[in-house]
């Protein structure tokens, strides 16, 4: 993953743009790296937001909104 846009623990924060992280031009990022593999993103993702569980206090309909649910959006 590039330096740029990474989270950081425990808040999942960006540490660029300090946005919840994965912030927009993370997920641009990721959307371009992932192109014609939306499957493989996405468990990518469910790897971080599995992770984010265990630091965030928010219901998992709205963690999994935020790390995964997204990229229904993105080709």
């Amino acid at each position: 993953m590039s330096e740029a846009h990474r989270p950081v623990q425990p808040s999942w924060t960006c540490g660029t743009c300090q946005a919840p992280w994965p912030c927009e031009p993370r997920r641009i990022r990721f959307a371009a790296d992932y192109a014609g593999r939306r499957q493989e993103l996405r468990a990518v993702l469910a790897l971080f937001m599995i992770s984010a569980l265990d630091d965030l206090i928010e219901p998992i309909e709205v963690v999994h909104s935020r790390f995964v649910g997204w990229v229904s959006g993105h080709s």
